[in-house]
C-alpha cells in the first residue's frame, strides 16, 4: 500500500475522518453558546471589525477602508461574501477555521514523522494535537489565527527538502507563506530564516541556490510589491506592511501612552483579562465605573506617586464616560498622553532591571504559562461535575506539558550539535515566534501562542519518543548486557 513518509494512506484517510470528527464537535461546542452576532456560529472579537469592515467597504465601493489591517484574512471573506449573504459567509468563515484546525492535525503527523522516522512519535503528536482544546480555542473566532497556523506549518512542510522540490511546490510554499504574511505581518521576521535554510541546503552552486531561493520569495515580492504600489498611490507613502503595532485611535490617543506604561512594568494591557493591570485605568467604557484593579506598590519613581496613577485613572475614567467628542475631552486626553509618557520615561530610567529584564520575564510567564483552556467552562473549578473536572484537568495539564517540554526540547536542540539541522532551524523558528511578542512586542495574549503550539507539540514528540526513549532503550540493552554471564 502507498505511504506518505512512514504513514500509510489508509491510516492518514482514517486520521483525516478523526480530525473533522473531534475538531468539529470542539468547534461546535465553543461556537454554540456564546456567538455574539457575527453569523449563527462565530465570535467577533475586538480585532474583528478590522479584517470584515474594509471587504464590506470595498463591496459598497468605497475602497479598502479602513486598511490598517493587510488583506490576508479579508481576502478569505471577500471570496466567501462574492457568493454569499454577510451572514452566511461569517458562518463559512468558521467553518474554514473548523477544516483548517482539522488539517493542521494531520501537518502535525506528517511533519513529525519527516522529522524523526518514528510512528510512534508521529501518533502521539497526533493525539495530543488532536485532543487539545488549547489548538482549538481560535476555531470559533473571527480572528486570523486558526488560518495562520496551518499557513506557517505548511510553509516549513513544503521547504524542508529544498533541493529534491520542485518548482511548482515552491511557489505554493512562498504563496502560503505571503498568505500568512497578509494575515500576520509579524512573521515577516520569519523571511531571512526561511531565506537562508533554502540558500544552505538548496544545492551544491550557487544556481540551483538561487533558483530555490528565486521561486520561493516570488510570489511574496509579486503580492506585497502590488501592495506598496497600492499604498504608495492612497497615502503617498512606502507601506510595505501595515501603518504601525497600534489601530491609529490607540496610538495618537492616551490609551497608547497608558497601554506603553503598563507595558514597561510587565503589565497585562489586555483589559479584557480579569488580571490586567490596564483596568486601573478604565482604557475602555465598559470599565467605568469599575474598580477592580490595584497596581503594585513598588511602582512610583520621584516623578510619580500612587495618587499622580490614581489621578490619571480618574481622568482616563471620565475621558471613556464622555463619548463626545469636545474642547474639554480632547484636552483631558492630551493630558493623559502627556503624563504617562512621562512616567514611563521615568519608570524606565529609575527601575531599569524591572524594565529591560523583570517586565519581560514576566509577560513571557503570562503568555505561556496558563491553564491553556481559557473558557472551556464558565463555572469555577470548584463548581465543576466529575466529568468536566477531568476534562478540564486534561486540558491543562496536556497544555503546559506540551508547552514547557516543546521549549526545553527547542533550546536544547538549537545548542546540541548531534541534532539534525531541520529541527534545529524548526527550534529557531519556535524560539524566535515566542519571544518576540514578550520581549520585543511586550504582548502577552495568549492567543500569540497559537501558532506555534503545533511546533511545539512536534518538538515535545521528537523530546519523548527521539531523545528519551532512545535513551531508554539504550539502557536496557546495556542492562541486558551486563547480566549476560561470560562464557
Amino acid at each position: 500500500m502507498s505511504a506518505i513518509g512512514g504513514i500509510r494512506r489508509r491510516e492518514l484517510g482514517y486520521a483525516a475522518v478523526l480530525a473533522l470528527l473531534v475538531k468539529g464537535a470542539i468547534t461546535l461546542w465553543l461556537a454554540s453558546p456564546l456567538h455574539t452576532g457575527w453569523g449563527h456560529l462565530g465570535r467577533g472579537k475586538g480585532d474583528t471589525p478590522s479584517y470584515i469592515d474594509p471587504i464590506e467597504s470595498l463591496i459598497a465601493g468605497h475602497g479598502y477602508d479602513p486598511d490598517f489591517r493587510m488583506p490576508g484574512y479579508g481576502a478569505v471573506y471577500l471570496g466567501l461574501r462574492s457568493l454569499f449573504t454577510a451572514p452566511v459567509a461569517l458562518d463559512a468563515l468558521i467553518v474554514l477555521n473548523w477544516l483548517a484546525d482539522s488539517f493542521t492535525v494531520l501537518l502535525v503527523l506528517l511533519l513529525t514523522w519527516r522529522l524523526t522516522s518514528s510512528r510512534r512519535a508521529a501518533w502521539f503528536a497526533y493525539l495530543i494535537y488532536l485532543l487539545s482544546y488549547f489548538a482549538s480555542w481560535a476555531d470559533d473566532r473571527l480572528l486570523t489565527e486558526a488560518m495562520a497556523t496551518p499557513a506557517l506549518l505548511l510553509t516549513f512542510y513544503l521547504i524542508l527538502d529544498p533541493v529534491n522540490t520542485g518548482r511548482r511546490r515552491l511557489l505554493l510554499a512562498g504563496g502560503f507563506y505571503t498568505w500568512l504574511v497578509f494575515m500576520k505581518p509579524v512573521y515577516i521576521i520569519v523571511l531571512p530564516i526561511h531565506l537562508l535554510w533554502l540558500w544552505w541546503r538548496g544545492g551544491l552552486s550557487w544556481r540551483p541556490r538561487l533558483r530555490v531561493v528565486a521561486f520561493f520569495i516570488a510570489p511574496f515580492l509579486l503580492i506585497d510589491g502590488l501592495w506598496c504600489v497600492r499604498n504608495a498611490i492612497v497615502h503617498r507613502s512606502f507601506v510595505p506592511l501595515t501603518r504601525g503595532v497600534y489601530y491609529p485611535y490607540i496610538a495618537e490617543g492616551p490609551l497608547g501612552p497608558v497601554y506603553s506604561f503598563v507595558q514597561a512594568f510587565g503589565g497585562q494591557s489586555g483589559w479584557w483579562y480579569p488580571d490586567s493591570e490596564s483596568r486601573y485605568f478604565h482604557v475602555s467604557p465598559v470599565l467605568v465605573g469599575v474598580h477592580d484593579m490595584e497596581l503594585p506598590a513598588w511602582l512610583p519613581t520621584s516623578q510619580y506617586t500612587m495618587d499622580s496613577l490614581r489621578s490619571v485613572a480618574d481622568d482616563m475614567e471620565r475621558y471613556m464616560a464622555d463619548t463626545a467628542s469636545t474642547p474639554a475631552r480632547t484636552a483631558l486626553g492630551l493630558s493623559v498622553r502627556e503624563r504617562m509618557q512621562r512616567y514611563r520615561i521615568s519608570f524606565t530610567e529609575e527601575h531599569p532591571w524591572r524594565y529591560h529584564v523583570f517586565s519581560r520575564l514576566s509577560l513571557a510567564r503570562r503568555l505561556l504559562l496558563h491553564s491553556g483552556s481559557p473558557g472551556m467552562f464558565q463555572q469555577p473549578f470548584p463548581e465543576l461535575n466529575i466529568t468536566r473536572k477531568f476534562v478540564k484537568s486534561f486540558s491543562v495539564a496536556t497544555y503546559l506539558f506540551v508547552v514547557v517540554a516543546g521549549i526545553c526540547a527547542a533550546l536544547f536542540a538549537l545548542l546540541s550539535r548531534s541534532v539534525a539541522s531541520p529541527l534545529r532551524i524548526m527550534a529557531v523558528h519556535i524560539l524566535i515566534c515566542i519571544f518576540i511578542f514578550p520581549f520585543v512586542f511586550r504582548f502577552c495574549e495568549y492567543r500569540y501562542l497559537l501558532p506555534m503550539y503545533p511546533w511545539l507539540t512536534v518538538m515535545t514528540a521528537w523530546c519523548v519518543f527521539s531523545r528519551a526513549w532512545s535513551r531508554i532503550a539504550r539502557a536496557r540493552r546495556s542492562s541486558d548486557a551486563a547480566e549476560v554471564p561470560d562464557a
